[in-house]
């Protein structure tokens, strides 16, 4: 009917087949800006009664590169990781992060040359989940 509109989402635009391309009117998102999700996480998190540390949102914003449906999921794992608040330590660990203050470690001991200092810090990094 001519009433009825259609709506494709997708990440993968090459795989949509040109027949139906050539029929479509093209709309590309950009990335949403960090400031912006962590705004918007906020918010979320307010509304929800959810204590989350600013660190913890910022975290979140950029582990999601721009993608709002990214960072909800994110937040919503870390919510349930916290038990109802959530600090940054939570997310650093459920992230797979390294916390700043070891990779700082890990780059004094390979600037003074101590091999062996420095594969052992990034031995033990690699040990907690940390994503090398």
């Amino acid at each position: 009917p001519p009433h009825v509109k259609f709506i494709f989402a997708t990440t993968e635009i090459r795989k949509v087949p040109i027949t139906v391309l050539s029929r479509c009117q093209r709309f590309d998102l950009r990335r949403i800006d960090a400031g912006a999700l962590v705004a918007h996480l906020s918010s979320i998190a307010g509304k929800e009664g959810i204590s989350v540390d600013d660190d913890a949102l910022a975290m979140i914003a950029r582990a999601a590169e721009g993608s709002a449906r990214d960072s909800l999921s994110i937040l919503d794992q870390a919510i349930a990781h916290g038990a109802g608040s959530v600090s940054a330590e939570a997310v650093r660990a459920m992230l797979g992060l390294a916390d700043r203050a070891r990779i700082v470690d890990l780059f004094e001991h390979v600037m003074k040359g101590d091999v062996a200092a420095a594969l052992g810090e990034f031995r033990a990094q690699y040990d907690t989940g940390a994503d090398p």
